[in-house]
């Protein structure tokens, strides 16, 4: 056994991780490093272990730093069965939706992990200039789910903000998804329902209330997204979107949920999406605000 995979070998808590599965990590953090298994680089890596409490189960997470280096160079999660995820995260990491998977057996899955507070939506501050980059980079994301030479539709169905982790920076932003133990496919008849579950849960924990992403994010995917029989998929569930959120008349803070989406729509401006009335709205709804948006969108809408 590789000096490495030993050492994380003796490190283990739980039976999750044997030889043969610290082998399979020390291998991909050789790869990572570029040396050798049997390199001198290995003496000055150290292997750090923890437990995190996720939902029903438990992973056990392995960190690996270099040395008088505070930031892990890898971290990688080693989780027993969980629901339908070791067969979705596999399909996840071919997608390019989720983190890379490592090893999957009957006794769990290995992939890498995402738990630092600076990578994750809730904490990651993206630079001004970032925003419309990210806009484009949800709309690649979203297109991933979109199976349609396997004639289905992909989706994660738990999708949160302790999900949720942004990675690179500059032009290399990118998204991911963890915890697929509720995925599921949909056929792709159901193209337009799976559209705007999207829409739904881009807006509300990915831009940031933002409409320099918004925006970016629909003119992107408008440029991608592709058409059949000459129905545009996009703008029909897109309308069913913004009529579900500008009915959500529930309180909130900040005012009510109907209120805060249509003062977004107004941010946004016109999207370059089939949306007339959304568009009129969009227009006419200059220097308004708070109650008189809901009751000029009512008067345009129906």
């Amino acid at each position: 056994m590789g000096a490495l995979a030993d050492r994380i070998s003796q490190e283990r808590r739980a039976v999750h991780l044997d030889g043969r599965r610290a082998l399979i990590i020390e291998e991909d953090v050789c790869r990572g490093l570029g040396v050798a298994p049997d390199d001198a680089w290995l003496s000055r890596l150290r292997a750090d272990y923890g437990v995190i409490a996720g939902g029903r189960r438990t992973v056990e997470v392995i960190e690996i730093r270099r040395a008088g280096e505070p930031a892990p160079f890898a971290i990688y999660g080693i989780k027993p069965p969980h629901g339908s995820e070791p067969e979705s995260a596999e399909r996840a990491s071919k997608l390019g939706v989720g983190p890379r998977v490592l090893d999957v057996s009957d006794s769990g899955i290995i992939t890498e992990e995402y738990y630092h507070h600076d990578l994750n939506v809730r904490e990651r501050e993206l630079a001004e200039e970032e925003y419309a980059r990210f806009g484009e980079r949800l709309s690649e994301f979203c297109l991933r789910f979109l199976c349609a030479d396997e004639g289905e539709i992909f989706l994660h169905r738990d999708e949160r903000e302790d999900h949720i982790f942004i990675l690179g920076e500059g032009d290399e932003i990118e998204l991911r998804l963890i915890d697929w133990g509720h995925a599921s496919t949909w056929p792709i008849g159901r193209m337009g329902e799976w559209i705007e579950e999207q829409l739904r849960w881009f807006y509300l924990e990915l831009s940031f209330y933002r409409p320099a992403i918004w925006r970016a994010f629909i003119g992107s995917l408008v440029e991608r997204f592709p058409r059949e029989d000459g129905t545009d998929a996009l703008a029909d569930a897109y309308r069913a979107f913004a009529r579900r959120e500008a009915s959500t008349r529930m309180n909130g803070w900040g005012g009510t949920p109907a209120v805060r989406f249509l003062e977004f729509c107004v941010g946004c401006g016109p999207l370059p999406l089939d949306v007339p009335r959304l568009n009129a709205f969009v227009e006419d709804a200059r220097g308004l605000s708070g109650e008189d948006l809901v009751h000029l969108w009512n008067r345009v809408t129906h």
